[in-house]
Parts: C-alpha cells; structure tokens; sequence
C-alpha cells in the first residue's frame, strides 16, 4: 500500500499562496525529485488562482518540460458557497485543472475561498486522484512565525546541496 508522509506550513497573505505543501512520497526510494525553477530548462511558473476570474476563463498553472509537467484550469464556477468542518465560505472559486500531455492523469476540482486561499482539492477520473480539505485554519503569532522563519532558512540553506537550487538566490524575508 502506497503511502505519503506530508509537512505543509500554510503561511498566507490574502488570496496569495507564499508556500506550496512539500510532499515526500515513502515508497520512492530515494524519493524522485521533481523540483522546478521558473526559466530553468524552459520551466514556466503560470498563475495559481486568477485574481478577476469569470466562468469559462482558462489559464496555465505552469509548464516544466524536462519532467512533463504541464497543468492547465479552467474556471468553471465562481461565486459559490462550499462548507468543510463545520466553516461555510462563501465567494468560492472552483476550477477544473488537467494534465493535456497526461490526459490518463484525470482532473483534480480545486476550491479557493477568499481571502482563505485553497479550501478543498477533490478528483474527476484519472489514475493518480488526490483528495484534500481543509480542516482548521489557525493564524500563528509573533513567536510561532519566528521559529517557522527559522525552519524555512534551514530548509533553503540545505536546498543548496541540491543542484537545481545552486542557481537561485537565498530566500529573503519581505516585510
């Protein structure tokens, strides 16, 4: 039975998503790296969630071609009204993402919320479907932040040992 084994620190400003969640798939071994820098390798970093959307409206969430990866929406309701856990957001925005060079891969349904961000993800065919809700939302104060700060500069110094990050420059706190 496949398993994966997930740490996501959800650090959000508005509708904004700062950080990806960081998945470590334990059934690879060592785990496959499919790690993308924008401009590297023809790799093209595309929008994660319109900021105007109307049903009907399609979009690329990016294209990396050196590992296949390339995502696609379409909006395909807005204004909506989702409830998870006992929390009912309203404005929802759904979006219907696909793989065109992966047509097998199915859809995943991605749910964004403002000014929450990504509520739900649920999955339409495919041979690889994910699944996803948001179960509590918990805004960390001052000390909590520090020490997160902390971790996140010592998960980007120990990226340098990785050959695709040698390229990039050091993360940097923005105020």
């Amino acid at each position: 039975m496949a398993s994966a084994s997930v740490r996501a620190f959800a650090i959000s400003a508005g509708p904004r998503c700062l950080t990806e969640v960081s998945v470590r798939n334990s059934w690879e071994s060592p785990p496959r790296a499919a790690t993308w820098i924008r401009g590297a390798d023809g790799a093209y970093g595309g929008i994660h969630m319109l900021s105007q959307p109307r049903t009907g409206m399609k979009y690329r969430e990016g294209l990396v071609p050196a590992i296949e990866f390339d995502d696609v929406s379409t909006v395909t309701r807005t204004g909506q009204q989702t409830c998870l856990a006992g929390t009912c957001y309203k404005q929802v925005l759904v979006v219907d993402e696909t793989s065109p060079n992966d047509p097998t891969s199915g859809h995943q349904i991605k749910y964004y919320s403002p000014p929450t961000g990504l509520i739900q993800v649920g999955a339409r065919g495919g041979d690889s479907q994910e699944f996803l809700t948001l179960t509590s939302v918990r805004h960390l104060g001052q000390a909590e932040m520090a020490k997160i700060r902390t971790e996140v500069k010592a998960m980007d110094q120990r990226a340098y040992k990785i050959k695709v990050y040698r390229t990039t420059k050091p993360a940097e706190r923005r105020v």
